[in-house]
């Protein structure tokens, strides 16, 4: 028998079915906002930057803008009880993009601190190295253009070279001196009597000259008066941003193990502290923007590394990543956001894979291990394991030099995580990689 229905009853019958549908689909999720809040500065004088846009997850959407002290506070929304990262984008007319990730938690829907500091927007910055391939010769590479300068200098590196804040002065550790020369006049201004010291640095403010190997000294760039001196070995050394701390990994690694020495150079005599961490010994020590935390490579094995975030008012090891192989450079970006740290093993072995890992400050996680190949000139990949690495004041750029030096210059796009252009160099052999402040 077949049933036949009206217009009209069918409508109702298939109103109701609607209804009851709908109480099958699942409710919407509940949302609960969070702030986020910080301060943007121009990255070349430290000013504010006001009306600078600052986006949430999507760099097209303004959340909201900085006022005239550069500071501001948006809000988002973000599902209720969960934790979730989110994507920040600062925009500025006359400044390069700024962008991080934080992460937010339902114990910490208010995160503070999230600053930017811009650089001016595609700014040629000054790189200088050493030629390791011909003695007395050094470069300077254009990063906006991507050209080459070459000098030849009096003076020949052992291997590390640095330059002062302001641009005028390279010091070059050789074999019997450190050679302190006018970068304009390509000219030695004095000779430091100090022999066989592979590793110098110079504070942010240009105080200070730390030049060690198998001694330490710390000198005013004054005078070159000596601050500091200890008779251990050390290596790698770091100002902190202020100029007044000197870190560096000590030790002889037979009767002292390394260690992390940190100099106080705020007091006179200037103070000092050992620390040591469990597991290894300490081979790279690099302090944060703000110095809050250190940046550690420990060695536990010939081939074993460790790369560590070591909170300092909390008195521990907050983050740790076990890495492939033999670690190479730690360098924190300009703002603080992120620290790339490079593992490219040895050329004495087997290679591990290409790889850069970056690390996330803000969410205390590795953001990303970066696969570092290049194009050759017959357009085929290259593997390229980084060594050096420095990254641009604008937070732009980060610039890889190869594994011992060779085969040209890598260049990171902060903002993407991918490499973005490859610089041949062959036959030169880039060694210590230094830049001026901006």
């Amino acid at each position: 028998m077949r049933i036949f229905l009206s217009a009209s009853c069918a409508a109702v019958i298939g109103a109701v079915l609607w209804l009851v549908g709908c109480d099958d689909k699942p409710t919407e999720p509940e949302v609960e906002p969070f702030t986020i809040s910080g301060v943007v500065t121009d990255a070349t004088n430290g000013a504010p930057v006001s009306g600078a846009g600052i986006c949430l997850d999507n760099p097209a959407r303004l959340a909201g803008t900085t006022d005239s002290a550069g500071a501001y506070t948006v809000t988002g929304s973000v599902v209720e009880g969960r934790t979730q990262e989110v994507s920040v984008f600062c925009q500025a007319g006359g400044f390069f993009d700024g962008s991080t990730t934080v992460l937010t938690t339902p114990s910490d829907r208010a995160i503070d601190s999230v600053n930017f500091a811009l650089g001016p927007d595609l700014q040629d910055y000054l790189i200088y190295f050493a030629d390791g391939a011909i003695p007395y010769n050094y470069h300077v590479f254009h990063t906006l253009t991507h050209s080459l300068d070459t000098l030849s200098l009096p003076a020949r590196a052992i291997w590390s070279i640095r330059i002062s804040p302001d641009g005028s002065t390279l010091y070059i550790p050789q074999v019997s001196s450190v050679a302190v020369v006018d970068v304009i006049t390509r000219s030695v201004l004095t000779e430091l009597p100090y022999e066989r010291m592979d590793y110098a640095a110079v504070s942010a403010d240009g105080r200070y000259l730390a030049i060690l190997d198998q001694e330490i000294y710390v000198l005013r760039t004054s005078d070159y008066s000596v601050v500091y001196h200890d008779t251990t070995n050390g290596s790698h050394p770091k100002f902190s941003p202020g100029g007044d701390t000197l870190f560096c990994p000590a030790g002889d690694g037979y009767v002292t193990p390394f260690y992390a020495l940190v100099v106080d150079l705020s007091v006179d005599p200037p103070d000092t502290a050992h620390y040591s961490f469990p597991g290894g010994t300490v081979s790279r020590i690099v302090p944060s923007i703000d110095g809050r935390l250190w940046y550690l490579f420990v060695r536990f094995a010939t081939r074993g590394y460790i790369f560590e975030v070591y909170d300092v008012a909390a008195d521990s090891v907050i983050f740790y990543d076990t890495l492939p192989d033999i670690g190479g450079r730690i360098v924190p970006t300009p703002d603080g956001n992120r620290v790339y740290y490079s593992h490219p093993g040895s050329i004495l072995s087997l290679p591990p894979p290409p790889l850069l890992s970056v690390y996330n400050v803000a969410t205390n996680r590795r953001e990303a291990r970066i696969d570092t190949y290049a194009v050759d000139q017959a357009g085929d990949p290259m593997p390229f394991w980084v060594w050096e690495m420095i990254v641009t004041p604008d937070n732009r750029s980060v610039i890889c030099t190869y594994l011992e030096g060779l085969a040209g210059l890598l260049i990171i796009d902060n903002a993407t995580l991918t490499v973005r252009d490859y610089v041949p160099l062959h036959p030169i052999n880039v060694r210590s990689l230094t830049i001026q402040n901006y």
